[in-house]
């Protein structure tokens, strides 16, 4: 009966505890509803603030103005962002984090009325230009607080050591918020803290000690992580930072720092050591090797040289290691199958020679895989384990022979970077599962495949790259499958034929097909590809007229992938590792095109480079192309352009190359602005042309095309232009009758055939038989 008893007062006790959680759970503490109505009127909705910086789209993808959703007739506990207290209705949680926030926040601020607040999230918002107020420290009960990536500037206030009860501070990304040594001590002092993340924070003024950073010794015994990034920290690591006993990630990347250990007495559980970028010099400290619970270790773009210590490859539980871009020389130890749990390697940047060690292809949780620009020789194995291998980088390299199959076959693998070797042989191949690549780059190899059935195995690849190479063959029709292709190089290769029409689904912003053998006419489905921003048809021999159309501009839309691309651009062929921001490329050099340039040209505003030079275009040079006002180099050269120069061209205040020669143009060459910069060279070879920079001035009495040569032309050549004239004249009468007489007779032979004339001697023949029959 007891037990019975027992149970039905629980039953009420519960419903009793539900009932009162449901009733206050909806309910706002009113004080609390005035506070956040009062700071929602001291900020505003910045709707284009992630517009343009990528960075902000990436951490924040999902962006919304939560207050909007604060609504004064509504209990603020149902508002976005806002957590209330179950019993008591305060609000313990406010989360404002990516809602497109801007404005100030004042020291009397309605936000440190929220003394009940245990977690408060700001970041990612626009707060620029405020100072971090000293009422922060009212705000006693915070356990979590994360204003990074705000904006906010000045000193940061003492009173944040008053937070006696935070344990997890990130201030991160604020670039003018400075560190004082005496707040950064006061804050050392909190016994609370688990987590510090202060990067891009300015803690240069802290540097009264002779050792800076020694003052993180000083930290709780709590911390777990402690990220130091860009603050401008000075020091150098010693024992005693490492040994915090529950220390287990630690990043000082992109400070000036040295490393000064020494055989470690203390059992460490630090797990993630991020000390790039930060001036080591010096060969690798053996005693990275004490800390066995490592599982990321990044020590790239110091000065590290010397080898690798072979103890470093005993910490069995590394996942990550980045050794790259150091001065660390010798062979690669060929003990990397000690390190079984390892996921990524980076050794590229550096002077390793000799082969790749047989020990790194073994590891089979191998997933990236980077060890290029050494100087590494020798073939690549044929046997792999890489069974989860999704990158392989070995580019700039002395590897040779050729690529083995059990590579190309690799189940997972996505990225390919073999260029800048001595590889040889052939691509070509059903077996390979060039279907499931999204990157491949085999340029400046010695490979001579027939490719053209490449791309029919190829409908993955968003960037391929097989340019400076022998390939030859034809542009396959299955060209077309290739629907995911943006960036594609196979310029200085030996293929040829035409090309295939087949690009009007496709999404390409890169075309490079220089130095080919391609002839023909130029594939009208061009037009439909608005994707485009590096056009390179350099010297392909292709035919056709510059057309356009309305509607088909260049968007300067830019891919995301590595490439190589190589461009013709201020007379000079200019390697690009990645295309930089806002980069467009047009070069149609050294081709057949013929016809005039439309003005739509002018709509494609972020142009900077344009070589139409060495083609059969005719018209005018259009006004329009002064609307390009990013354009940094024309180059319209070696065609037959007539007319002035138009003097909407002044307006390209970056125009810094300028090439016009070798053309009909006549007129005035436009003064000011850039065109003062140029010199005679990029008029050369306009008869008609006159002002500065020239030497021929213009008469404005008379028409410029009779306009008697220059007194500099009469020196040159000894008699001036009277006798040119009546020359030229007297050439002309005898030039006709010379002419007319022999292709009436039909010789000397030679000069009829020349000319296009047939043998007369055959045509005879041919009458008479036809007169027989």
């Amino acid at each position: 009966m007891g037990y019975f008893v027992r149970v039905v007062m629980c039953v009420h006790m519960f419903m009793l505890f539900h009932f009162l959680t449901c009733l206050s759970s909806h309910s706002c503490h009113p004080e609390d509803t005035s506070a956040l109505l009062h700071f929602k009127n001291e900020l505003f909705t910045n709707t284009t603030f992630y517009e343009d910086d990528y960075l902000y789209a990436y951490l924040c993808p999902h962006v919304y103005p939560k207050m909007r959703t604060w609504d004064n007739g509504i209990d603020c506990c149902s508002w976005m962002g806002v957590t209330c207290h179950s019993l008591s209705g305060h609000v313990i949680g406010l989360d404002l984090s990516c809602s497109r926030l801007a404005g100030n926040i004042h020291p009397n601020s309605t936000l440190f009325h929220l003394t009940h607040l245990q977690t408060l999230s700001l970041a990612f918002n626009d707060i620029r230009g405020s100072e971090l107020p000293s009422q922060i420290g009212r705000l006693v009960s915070l356990t979590h607080l994360n204003l990074s990536h705000c904006q906010f500037k000045g000193e940061i206030p003492s009173q944040i050591s008053h937070l006696s009860k935070l344990q997890s501070l990130d201030l991160s990304w604020n670039d003018d918020l400075m560190w004082e040594e005496k707040n950064w001590k006061r804050l050392l002092q909190n016994t609370s803290l688990r987590e510090i993340v202060l990067d891009k924070t300015d803690m240069s003024s802290i540097g009264s000690t002779p050792n800076p950073l020694s003052l993180i010794a000083n930290l709780s015994s709590t911390l777990i992580t402690l990220s130091l990034s860009y603050t401008k920290i000075r020091g150098y690591l010693t024992n005693d930072i490492l040994c915090l006993p529950n220390l287990q990630k630690l990043i000082l990347k992109s400070n000036k720092l040295s490393v000064h250990l020494f055989e470690l007495s203390c059992t460490t559980f630090l797990s993630i050591l991020d000390l790039s970028d930060c001036g080591i010099q010096g060969p690798i400290s053996s005693s990275f090797s004490n800390l066995t619970y490592l599982t990321s270790l990044n020590l790239m773009r110091n000065q590290l040289n010397g080898s690798i210590p072979s103890s470093l490859l005993n910490l069995h539980h590394l996942t990550h290691l980045d050794l790259s871009w150091n001065e660390i020389s010798g062979q690669i130890p060929n003990v990397f199958d000690r390190l079984t749990n390892l996921q990524t390697l980076s050794l590229s940047g550096n002077k390793f020679q000799g082969k790749l060690p047989s020990s790194l292809f073994t590891l089979t949780q191998l997933s990236q895989l980077d060890c290029s620009s050494n100087q590494i020789e020798g073939p690549l194995p044929n046997k792999v384990a890489f069974s989860n291998l999704t990158e392989l980088l070995l580019e700039d390299n002395l590897l040779n022979g050729t690529i083995p199959s059990s590579i190309l076959s690799l189940k997972y693998l996505r990225t390919l970077d073999l260029s800048k070797n001595q590889f040889t042989g052939h691509i070509s191949g059903h077996q390979f599962r060039w279907y499931q690549f999204e990157y491949l780059d085999l340029s400046f190899n010695l490979m001579d495949d027939d490719i053209s059935s490449f791309f029919c195995n190829a409908s993955s690849l968003k960037v391929i790259n097989l340019s400076h190479n022998r390939f030859t063959g034809t542009f396959s029709p299955c060209f077309a499958n290739s629907s995911s292709l943006v960036d594609l190089d196979l310029q200085m290769n030996k293929l040829h034929g035409t090309l295939s029409d087949n690009f009007k689904h496709l999404q390409l912003e890169t075309l490079n097909l220089n130095g080919n053998q391609f002839e023909g006419l130029l594939p009208k489905s061009l037009s439909s590809c608005t994707y485009i921003v590096d056009l390179d048809f350099v010297q392909s021999r292709l035919v056709d007229y510059i057309d356009t159309g309305a509607g088909s501009g260049v968007e300067n839309i830019l891919p995301d992938y590595y490439n190589s691309i190589f461009a013709t651009i201020k007379g000079a062929n200019t390697p690009f590792a990645k295309i930089p921001t806002a980069f467009v490329n047009i070069d149609l050099s050294k081709n057949k095109f013929e016809g005039e340039i439309p003005n739509v040209i002018g709509e494609l505003q972020a142009l900077k480079n344009l070589n139409l030079s060495h083609n059969r275009l005719i018209g005018h040079i259009p006004s329009s192309l002064g609307n390009l006002t990013n354009l940094e180099s024309l180059d319209l050269s070696s065609n037959m352009f007539i007319g002035d120069i138009p003097t909407e061209l002044t307006n390209l205040n970056f125009l810094e190359i300028l090439n016009l020669s070798q053309n009909l143009l006549v007129g005035p060459i436009p003064r000011g602005k850039q065109f003062e910069t140029f010199s005679n060279d990029s008029y050369v070879g306009n008869m008609g042309l006159c002002g500065f920079p020239l030497s021929i001035q213009c008469n404005n009495n008379a028409p410029l095309q009779q306009d008697p040569p220059s007194s500099e032309a009469e020196d040159k050549f000894g008699f001036g232009w009277k006798p040119v004239a009546i020359g030229y004249a007297c050439g002309m009468v005898l030039g006709t009758g010379l002419g007319f007489c022999v292709f009436s007779i039909g010789k000397p032979q030679w000069l009829v055939i020349m000319f296009g004339g047939k043998r007369i001697k055959r045509r005879s023949r041919e009458n008479r038989r036809a007169r027989t029959t």
